[in-house]
């Protein structure tokens, strides 16, 4: 298996420094015997995609779930393999459906996380209930911090 690192170099790809303390967070989260949990919340354009991405990756996770608005699908599936990730990507409404079902042992990144809804949303419900049985990473992103309470 090629450390996340070889490929980043391979790839020309040069961590900034909120991604380097994020892959080094899920390391720490890992070698501790930790399910891995993360909240990404950077600026737009901060690299919260490829920094999810390597996180996962760090993790062992070699295929990811992600949910993210369909317009930003594409550059999920990109950089995905890029980072030698498998990348399945839907929308937050696709989610909400009673009848979609994740595995507990699927990795999961949820982009623009405010869109599952509030406590009281469908969404939220699901993926807290979800949350507390996977057993696989769970990363969640944002640029909007300050709208998810």
């Amino acid at each position: 298996m090629t450390d996340i690192l070889d490929t980043l170099a391979e790839a020309g790809i040069e961590l900034q420094d909120h991604q380097e303390e994020a892959r080094q967070d899920v390391a720490r989260q890992v070698a501790t015997g930790l399910e891995v949990r993360l909240c990404l919340y950077h600026r737009t354009g901060a690299g919260k995609t490829i920094g999810g991405l390597v996180c996962v990756a760090q993790a062992g996770a070699r295929e990811v779930l992600v949910l993210a608005p369909p317009i930003t699908h594409g550059s999920w599936k990109k950089w995905g393999q890029t980072l030698g990730v498998e990348v399945t990507a839907i929308s937050h409404a696709k989610f909400r459906q009673k009848d979609y079902k994740v595995r507990r042992g699927q990795a999961i990144i949820v982009d623009e996380f405010h869109l599952l809804g509030g406590h009281a949303g469908q969404g939220w419900k699901k993926m807290d209930r979800l949350a507390k049985g996977l057993l696989a990473p769970l990363i969640v992103c944002s640029a909007t911090p300050s709208y998810n309470d």
